[in-house]
């Protein structure tokens, strides 16, 4: 895939998959590249599984609305953080 082709593809992804502030998409963002990778040995399932795990730990919530604060008023992290937490978990299992 191209690089144009790789942006389109994940060009939902913001704002909580498509402004539902639902699943961050930075997660969504860090499983589409362990898919893509096709690790051998770990499904990547599994691997997402680890990662949300890890993200949440860091950010305090998987959940957009949640992380920016929607109902609550008070941010658990930035986009900014949010990306760097899914980028560097996914880095760990590369």
């Amino acid at each position: 895939k191209s690089e144009e082709e790789l942006r389109a593809l994940g060009s939902g992804f913001g704002m909580g998959m498509g402004c539902t502030e639902a699943t961050c998409g930075a997660l969504c963002g860090a499983g589409m590249v362990m898919g893509l990778m096709g690790k051998s040995g770990k499904p990547t399932a599994a691997i997402m599984r680890d990662i949300l795990h890890e993200f949440e730990e860091k950010a305090g919530a998987t959940i957009c609305k949640d992380l920016k604060g929607i109902e609550t008023g008070k941010m658990l992290c930035s986009c900014d953080d949010c990306v760097r937490h899914a980028v560097r978990a996914a880095e760990q299992r590369l």
